[in-house]
């Protein structure tokens, strides 16, 4: 089974309209696609600057008061 995500049904479908004649053109059967809602996204932590960067961003800010 292949699980893929996308971003919104219209992305899904616009994609559709491309992949479909390939696949009918090689003889692939892609089957009937089953659509689930995504239930829980998690995203990655933000990067936290280091310590340097951090002392540079804040020395640039005091020179701009």
């Amino acid at each position: 089974m292949v699980f893929d995500v996308w971003t919104s049904q219209a992305a899904f479908d616009k994609f559709g309209k491309t992949l479909m004649p390939i696949m009918q053109q090689i003889g692939v059967d892609p089957g009937q696609p089953s659509i689930m809602p995504v239930h829980k996204v998690i995203l990655p932590a933000t990067r936290v600057a280091s310590p340097r960067k951090r002392a540079k961003v804040t020395s640039a800010r005091r020179r701009k008061r």
